[in-house]
């Protein structure tokens, strides 16, 4: 029998152990975050902040002011199709 690619060491028709990658306790940790922005979520700031907001974005190009309401370690909604959430991968990635 051959390898399946000569430096892999990986023989043919032998099975690989499958292995469960997702760190669940993360994944239910961010599910559970609630703040400004958080699951991708749009957030507002109040109307009397509008002209800060306004000359923070003549200078930054950008929303500055909302910016720095948002976290940086904000939790994003998994987009992935439900058909490949669970999906377990080779052990040897």
């Amino acid at each position: 029998m051959g390898y399946v690619f000569p430096d892999s060491k990986l023989e043919e028709g032998v099975s690989l152990q499958m292995f469960d990658w997702h760190n669940h306790t993360q994944e239910a940790l961010d599910k559970a975050k609630k703040g400004p922005g958080e699951q991708g979520l749009p957030h507002y700031l109040p109307p009397d902040l509008e002209e800060k907001r306004e000359e923070l974005f003549q200078t930054n190009g950008f929303n500055a002011l909302l910016s720095d309401y948002i976290s940086l370690s904000r939790a994003l909604p998994d987009i992935r199709h439900p058909k490949f959430i669970n999906i377990w991968r080779h052990a040897l990635l």
